[in-house]
């Protein structure tokens, strides 16, 4: 996997490039000491973890905040309660969090397992969308991948424009879906043999019609490490 460098001013990172010539300047600013340009490898950063607490174990996650920022951020909020949601049931504003005692509505053996919708049926979001996050260092070429659900482009009403339906269903992979590149926001990835082996479990218990599991999977909460 390319290096990923980072754009890091006095307050913060700004932004996250594969070219290395983009880096070494400074936007323009007066004095190095307004701004300070830092060279530094994805390997080297301060990781963010999260892990997902189900009924039949925990899967551990690195979560890819430098490839995919807004979609790491939509899923650490949704699990911590930071992130305002709709419940589509009563369509009341709430912050409490939305990854919290729902169920893998969809389980198919071989492929993937998914969650995170409130609803549990498949039809279910947080009451808003927003647009992929497609890296071009992050294909579906392994599997245990964490990436996000979708139901494919659909025109603003407003710009006319394609835009896309990520909400908070999510999914992890058990295969290389490579026909998914492009297509799905990869945004982390399970990251050791007892969290696979549970990612493992899930994708081959029984199911039902429309891939539903024959007893609930319960995803009963997400902690995360920063």
């Amino acid at each position: 996997m390319p290096i990923s460098y980072l754009r890091i001013y006095n307050w913060g990172i700004a932004t996250c490039s594969t070219d290395k010539s983009q880096l070494l300047h400074t936007l323009g600013y007066r004095g190095a000491s307004r701004a300070t340009c830092f060279i530094v490898s994805r390997e080297t950063m301060l990781a963010m973890f999260a892990t997902l607490h189900t009924s039949l174990g925990d899967i551990r996650v690195e979560l890819f905040e430098n490839h995919a920022p807004r979609t790491v951020a939509n899923f650490v909020g949704l699990a911590d309660g930071s992130q305002q949601w709709t419940d589509p049931r009563t369509g009341e504003s709430r912050t409490d969090p939305l990854y919290q005692d729902v169920i893998f509505h969809r389980i198919i053996s071989g492929f993937m397992i998914q969650g995170g919708d409130p609803l549990g049926t498949g039809t279910g979001g947080p009451g808003y969308t927003f647009d992929d996050e497609i890296h071009p260092e992050l294909q579906f070429s392994e599997p245990y991948l964490l990436a996000m659900a979708n139901a494919g482009k659909r025109l603003n009403p407003i710009t006319g424009r394609p835009a896309g339906t990520n909400g908070s269903q999510f999914f992890i992979t058990v295969d290389q879906p490579s026909w998914l590149n492009g297509k799905h926001t990869i945004f982390g990835k399970v990251v050791d043999e007892a969290s696979r082996a549970v990612v493992d479990k899930i994708a081959t218990v029984a199911t039902g019609p429309g891939d539903r599991p024959l007893e609930d999977v319960v995803l009963k909460s997400v902690s995360i490490e920063k």
